[in-house]
């Protein structure tokens, strides 16, 4: 659940909301385990920084899905274009 759901009454289906739920399913790929609810941006460096072997496109790529501001929160159509997703093109 997005941060800016816990403090609202409208419903917040939404893109912000999707693209925090993607940053949220990378991290539980990446380290296996759900990792704990952060409400502070210092939660979220920490969580992504904890990531081990993982390069550093990936992290900002998690990053920016994760970011607490949902009106700051990178939108679907950047993250397509992102250069963590342009690596998948060697495969």
């Amino acid at each position: 659940m997005p941060p800016e759901s816990q403090f609202s009454e409208e419903n917040t289906a939404n893109q912000p909301g999707d693209i925090w739920a993607l940053g949220v399913t990378l991290l539980v790929l990446l380290t296996g385990k759900h990792p704990e609810f952060f409400d502070h941006k210092i939660d979220v460096e920490k969580a992504i920084n904890s990531l081990k072997d993982v390069s550093d496109n990936c992290k900002n790529f998690i990053a920016r899905c994760l970011e607490i501001d949902a009106s700051k929160r990178i939108k679907a159509e950047e993250l397509l274009a992102h250069a963590w997703l342009g690596c998948l093109d060697q495969f």
